[in-house]
């Protein structure tokens, strides 16, 4: 730099801050003091600041001050030395000041260098670090060479790991198959040395496995041969996942779509259909096949924006016609713009629902040709409708009848008997039977049946029928069957249908005192013989009467007979058909009698039956009548349609002739005795409501539902049966499909753990389900069905969260509602729920109605992602920590070094130099040990901390060891006149760590004399301790502690008030100690008298002396001797490889006063491969920082030539953390050298490996 550029001078020193490298001025100013001594100047100075010179006074020197700019025409930056002789300099000092000036110039560049190349680093490291990349370059080989400081954030690895590693000791293929994709382009693009972006990878970190994309551009030198990639990479974990948990989504939704019991499809904004379920497919190949969608040919565009125009967010149901076929839709504008189509196809539902409405109406008009009477019953029991308003049976006008309950007209005890069956009809399901007396509005006293049977939708039929004639005539007819039985008062014939003419077969005495015929003349004759001769053959009554012989029907006629006098007498003839066994007519029998009341009487009873089979004819029960041989008599034509049998075919068999077999619930054959009809037969027990199997001829089974009930015949003890039955083979398998659902369902939820609720916007109820309340710490009777039993319970903190998120998916701004919130348990303690829900049914507006979800619990998973967190941010601080301590210790050896090394330089001198500086040296060096102490404590606590502290037991005896240990402690007790004093006897031995146990002891000793008093004492003895144990006391002399202080004995950096002192000590040694005794299984403690001194108690396990003589640990070396080494020692060829220009300069003096050495310094790792290309070294020093590979890279390079395969090599570091350590060894080095170096263990480690000398 020109001599006019003073300006751009002192901006360059300023760019050194060398304010703040102290080593740097050590080193010049030693620099300047060699100068003195090779020059024979008095004075030698470099001009490092503006406002003054600073003057360094040389070896022949006395003291100069610093004098002012003005005072000297020496300009900034230059070196000058003062006082030669006549100020006439040689050129001997000129060369010196030459060499010096240079050596100058050269640790001010490479100060200057690092000051530029530390920001340019800084300045990567902070941008790097803002984003989410980190860069990476690697060599042509795929050699990582360099990786930002970003990596670690996202590894949690150093950098340091990664440099010199081949990419595929890290990176492999992922594991989806989507991203093995963008891996084989990558592994194509690599091969042709193509650039490549976004390369999914799978890579280990130290937080376990992520996935990373990497993006890199092909790096050529100036020759144009590939050099190697450099590029970014960045974790895509989340994304990926992200994209896979998107396509599950989408999986789960079309799982979802194709559950749904419809047809549903979605469609985009443009029309186009982008989902749909298998329903919907179905559905439309179905129309399709059958040519009716689309139904509109040539119009279908105009179809389809029809059909699209529907769409809308209320999403209105209408009903669409193809053909004969009914679909349902509905379509839902999502705000999108996409649509959700909706389609339930109910042709078979309307078909069926026009089916009953016609049925419905057949029965309507048969309700209403039925001349009873009948009214209608709503839920609530009362009146809403009659057959005839005007009926004559009515008891009280119908208008004052309607709305009022049901028997609120009848007369006690009738009202009470009609309410007792309504409630039976309706507990029951069946019909109820009941007869009562009542006035008429005609003031007549009429005998009525009622028969109430169940009606869906809650409504009861009450059926009525006027039985006065009946029972008037029943009443008769039993005075009559007494008469017969007693005197035969009543005149009877019987006929035989069976013959041809229909004869008489009998005739009572009645009978002959009616008509005056006897017996014998009427019997075998035909019953017109009583007409007389010339009688009307055409009378009214003769037609019914045949007509009713012909139809096997009972009839009464009234006819003109004569007697056998030829009186003329009108017979009012009552004909009943007696039937046989098998439904057939057998006889006729007649009772005679002039009562016309008692005709019409059994004419309307006549009528009234047909009636009633008419009703049986049209329900959709099966009905049969079973005779006591098990043969059918009867059946209704529902009988026949489950059956699958014409009447004919049915009529006198029995269902096994015919192939059918009944079988148990549970498909086993019934035995005869246990046969459900037979059973009816034979004990006359009902059978209700039996569920049994029916096996048809066809094959087919179809489970029917059976009552069956006994028929007594009238004068016979013959008994039948009648059966009705009904086919639920349809219902029990929805029934056992809607079991098996809900079972699936509820063992879903509770062996999820969730809890159910659902919520009626109508009531304002919800259900809470049985594990919802116990997941609370609630029996199933303690909480109710209010919304507040679940509101009152959210935390405080939480409402506001969980009711905006109800209120943004009932506002449609969410597609489902789903919180994580917090629920007062019962005892008290707080517990986190998952909560979703849905919206399962909404009102015709589109208001929800009912909203339906579950509760799970996720309190262990809370739990467990805060201890992850907490976890984490301890591992992160302990990280942190340990990276400070490690940057520390590397920072602080690194000045250390020069200052130590320089010092020891100073002491080894052969003359030894002048007293006042031998003294300076010492206390210079006592200053930087006492700094290198402290920063050795602060790691030792750091291990012991994280239990990485390396122990060896063994059996160690007590006397020799303390002696050895006592001879390092002598000189400093010396200084003071404090005598150390041994009182264990021999034979004593414990069972610890050689090298912590002597750390501990002299820990312990130190403290004993430095704060004794002078002439003091320490005595180390032996307490009586238990069996297995062994107590070594420490006891001193000095001042005492308190009982305050003794509380705050342990405590890191803890003083107790020396911190101002001239008392050495770190406040630490205390602390290792107590956690290094503990390692090995002891204890230590303390007691103290103010002002007489202090007690300590070292607890041990106590260890039996091992077979042989055990040798002693070897105790610390001390500071090297100075003594001579002989100048005839074999040289040595040394590499020592160092960036720092300082740390070469004193390992170049140090070889130098070593002697014997062939020393070749380089600075980078290049250098060092260089020089070896032309020069073999016989030792290895390498520095574990270097410009451009770190110490273990250089060491694997240099072993590649198999000359330096096998030469010792040492690592020169300021790092001294124990991975630091644990790596080199790795790496291959035979010894670690920490900065600041031992000089004297380097001299040692150096003249093991000299050649033998000649003899």
């Amino acid at each position: 730099m020109p001599a006019s550029a003073s300006a751009d001078r002192a901006a360059l020193l300023a760019e050194l801050r060398l304010d703040e490298a102290p080593q740097l001025v050590a080193a010049l100013e030693a620099l300047l003091r060699s100068v003195g001594r090779q020059t024979g100047a008095q004075a030698a100075a470099l001009v490092l600041d503006n406002g003054a010179r600073r003057w360094v006074a040389s070896a022949t020197a006395g003291d100069w001050p610093e004098a002012p700019d003005a005072s000297s025409p020496v300009r900034l930056g230059e070196l000058g030395i003062g006082n030669v002789q006549l100020w006439s300099p040689s050129s001997a000092c000129d060369t010196a000041l030459a060499d010096a000036a240079r050596v100058a110039s050269a640790l001010l560049e490479s100060r200057l260098h690092e000051r530029r190349l530390s920001a340019s680093l800084e300045r990567e490291r902070m941008a790097s670090a803002a984003g989410s990349d980190w860069l990476w370059e690697t060599d042509a080989e795929g050699f990582v060479t360099w990786v930002s400081d970003s990596a670690e954030r996202h590894t949690g690895w150093p950098v340091s790991r990664e440099i010199g590693s081949h990419a595929s000791r890290f990176v492999r293929p992922p594991p989806g198959p989507e991203e093995l994709a963008s891996w084989t382009r990558y592994r194509a693009d690599r091969e042709a040395h193509r650039a490549f972006r976004e390369a999914i990878c799978e890579r280990d970190t130290a937080h376990g496995t992520m996935l990373a994309a990497m993006s890199g551009q092909p790096r050529f030198d100036a020759d144009g041969k590939f050099a190697g990639y450099r590029g970014a990479a960045r974790d895509v974990t989340l994304e990926v996942a992200q994209r896979h948990a998107a396509r599950q989504a989408h999986q789960q939704l079309m799982q979802a779509m194709d559950a749904v019991n419809a047809a549903l499809m979605i469609s985009g904004p443009d029309g186009r259909v982008q989902a749909s379920n298998a329903a919907w497919k179905t559905l439309l190949h179905t129309m399709v096949a059958s040519g009716l969608c689309p139904d509109a040919d040539g119009r279908e565009e105009e179809f389809v924006r029809w059909r699209l125009s529907l769409a809308s967010p209320e999403a209105p149901t209408h009903e669409l016609s193809f053909g004969d076929r009914t679909v349902l839709v509905s379509d839902k504008r999502l705000p999108d713009g996409s649509t959700v189509h909706l389609s339930i196809d109910v042709t078979e539902q309307r078909r069926a629902e026009k089916g009953r409405r016609e049925t419905e109406a057949r029965l309507s008009a048969v309700l209403r040709a039925v001349p009873d009477l009948w009214f209608v019953l709503d839920r609530d029991d009362r009146l809403l409708m009659c057959s005839d308003e005007h009926h004559p049976l009515l008891i009280v006008p119908f208008e004052q009848q309607r709305g009022q309950r049901f028997g609120a007209v009848l007369a006690p005890p009738d009202d009470a008997m009609a309410q007792a069956a309504l409630a039976r009809a309706r507990s029951s399901g069946e019909t109820q039977r009941l007869e009562y007396e009542s006035v008429t509005l005609d003031g007549r006293r009429h005998h009525f049946e009622a028969r109430l049977a169940p009606m869906p939708d809650g409504q009861m039929l009450y059926l009525t029928r006027d039985l006065t004639d009946l029972r008037r005539l029943e009443r008769e007819l039993t005075v009559l069957q007494r008469a017969i039985e007693t005197d035969s008062s009543v005149p009877i014939i019987v006929t035989d249908a069976s013959r041809e003419d229909e004869p008489i077969a009998y005739v009572n005495p009645a009978f002959e005192r009616l008509t005056g015929y006897s017996r014998e003349e009427a019997l075998g004759r035909n019953c017109r013989f009583l007409q007389g001769a010339g009688a009307d053959r055409n009378q009214p009554g003769l037609a019914t009467l045949r007509e009713a012989l012909a139809g096997d029907q009972p009839c009464t006629v009234v006819l003109s007979n004569r007697r056998r006098d030829g009186s003329e007498f009108l017979n009012e003839l009552s004909v009943v058909p007696i039937r046989d066994a098998k439904g057939r007519v057998a006889q006729h029998l007649g009772v005679l009698n002039d009562v016309t009341e008692r005709v019409r009487a059994a004419e309307r009873l006549r009528v009234s039956e047909d009636l009633y089979r008419s009703v049986a004819a049209t329900i959709s029960d099966g009905l049969l009548v079973v005779g006591p041989d098990g043969r059918i008599i009867a059946c209704n034509p529902s009988a026949c349609e489950m059956l699958a049998c014409s009447p004919e075919r049915l009529s006198g068999k029995r269902l096994s002739e015919l192939g059918y077999r009944l079988h148990t619930e549970a498909d086993t054959p019934f035995t005869p005795a246990d046969h459900p009809v037979r059973q009816v037969l034979t004990g006359g027990k009902p059978v209700r409501d039996l569920p049994l199997q029916l096996h048809r001829p066809d094959g087919s089974a179809r489970t029917m539902l059976i009552t069956a009930r006994a028929l007594s015949g009238a004068g016979s003890p013959a008994v039948s049966c009648l059966v009705s039955f009904r086919d639920v083979t349809d219902q029990r398998g929805a029934a056992r499909a809607l079991a098996a659902a809900e079972e699936r369902w509820k063992f879903a939820l509770e062996g999820a753990g969730a809890g159910v609720w659902d919520y009626d916007e109508d009531t304002r109820q919800i259900f809470y389900s049985k594990g919802w309340k116990e997941m609370l710490g609630h029996a199933d009777a303690e909480i109710g069905s209010s919304l507040t039993e679940w509101s009152e319970r959210i935390h405080p903190d939480d409402r506001e969260v969980v009711f905006a998120a109800i209120t943004e998916y009932r506002r449609g701004r969410r597609a489902s509602y789903q919180t994580e919130h917090r629920l007062r348990h019962h005892d008290g303690h707080w517990i986190w729920v998952l909560d979703r829900g849905k919206i399962v049914e909404r009102h015709a507006d589109g208001r929800p109605r009912r909203v339906v979800g579950i509760h799970t619990d996720i309190t262990r998973l809370k739990q467990a992602e805060q201890a992850l967190m907490d976890k984490q941010a301890a591992e992160l601080a302990s990280r942190a920590k340990s990276e400070f301590l490690s940057r520390m210790s590397h920072e602080m050896r690194t000045p250390l070094n020069a200052v130590i090394g320089f010092t020891q330089l100073l002491k080894m001198q052969p003359d030894g130099g002048p007293a006042k500086v031998t003294e300076y040296a010492d206390h210079v060096l006592r200053a930087s040990e006492h700094l290198l102490g402290l920063v050795n404590e602060v790691l030792d606590l750091q291990r012991v901390e994280e239990g990485r502290t390396e122990m060896l037991p063994q059996a160690v005896e007590l006397a020799p060891f303390l002696d050895s240990t006592l001879d390092l402690m002598r000189p400093a007790a010396q200084r003071q006149g404090i005598a150390l004093t041994n009182q264990i006897p021999p034979g004593r031995w414990v069972h610890a760590d050689a090298r912590l146990l002597r750390q501990v002891l002299m820990n312990m000793i130190s403290n004993a004399v430095k704060y004794n008093r002078d002439g003091g004492w320490v005595v180390i003895s032996l307490l009586p301790a238990p069996p297995g144990r062994c107590l070594i006391a420490i006891e001193d002399t000095g001042s005492g502690l308190t009982d305050e202080q003794l509380s705050r004995l342990f405590q890191p950096f803890e003083r107790l008030g020396h911190e101002t002192s001239a008392i050495e000590g770190s406040g630490l040694g205390l602390v290792i100690t107590r956690s290094l005794i503990e390692l090995m299984g002891g204890s230590v403690t303390l007691s103290s008298v103010p002002g007489a001194g202090t007690l300590a108690r070292i607890d041990l396990p106590a260890a039996k002396a091992p077979a042989g003589d055990a040798p002693l640990a070897p105790a610390q070396a001390t500071l090297a001797s100075e003594e001579k080494r002989p100048m005839d020692v074999p040289s040595l060829r040394v590499l020592y490889v160092e960036d720092n220009r300082i740390n070469a300069l004193l390992f170049e003096e140090a070889m130098r006063v070593l002697g014997g050495i062939e020393l070749m310094v380089a600075e980078s790792g290049a250098d060092a491969l260089g020089a070896v290309a032309a020069w073999t070294p016989q030792v290895l020093v390498l520095d574990a920082n270097l410009p451009d590979m770190n110490g273990n890279e250089l060491l694997g390079l240099l072993r590649r030539r198999s000359e330096l395969a096998e030469v010792p090599a040492y690592m020169c570091s300021a790092d001294a953390m124990p991975e630091d350590l644990q790596r080199a060894r790795d790496s291959g080095f035979q010894g670690y050298w920490t900065k600041p170096i031992e000089l004297n263990a380097v001299s040692a480690a150096l003249d093991a490996l000299r050649p033998a000398a000649p003899a």
